[in-house]
Parts: structure tokens; sequence; C-alpha cells
């Protein structure tokens, strides 16, 4: 999502309610989900309590020099049945 200076209040907050909510769903459903956050520009150097805030309300917070663990973080909460490799299974046809 884009935000310029004035929306990153309002962009910190619903983060954290979002954060939140995946946080309610994880110990209802027994998941491993989470908040990816992707940070690449300066602007909230400017606003560093939204910076927190923004920080506090995710799992993970990546900004371009980061984002080659992006595949590490998908592999680690993915479940392990994601990464089997099945046989395919035997077509029998009646005839």
């Amino acid at each position: 999502m884009e935000t310029t200076s004035s929306g990153q209040t309002t962009r910190a907050n619903e983060q954290s309610t979002i954060h939140g909510k995946i946080g309610e769903w994880n110990r209802r459903y027994n998941s491993n989900r989470v908040l990816v956050n992707m940070v690449d520009g300066a602007g909230w150097l400017a606003r560093r309590s939204d910076l927190r805030k923004l920080l506090a309300g995710c799992d993970y917070c990546l900004n371009l020099k980061t984002l080659d663990q992006l595949d590490a973080i998908i592999c680690y909460h993915l479940p392990p049945k994601f990464f089997e490799v099945k046989a395919r299974p035997e077509v029998r046809v009646s005839q």
C-alpha cells in the first residue's frame, strides 16, 4: 500500500488492527499466519512514532535491502505438507 506522510498514522493503526486479527485467527484455528510488511521509503524516518507502531504491528518488516529474506520467512511458516513430494496416484480404468 502506498502512503503519503498524512496517511502514515492511519496506515500504522490499520496494520496494528490487522496484525491483531491475524493473531486471533492463529489462536482460534491453531495456524501460523504472519504479517510481512514491506517498507521502501525514507518518509517513515521523519515520523518515528508511526514507524514504531508499524514495526510493532507486524511479524516481519522488510525493505529493499532485506527483501531476500522473504523466501526464508515463507519456508519457515508453511506447513511441512507443502514440502513433501508424493507420487502421483495411479488411475485405474475399468474395461
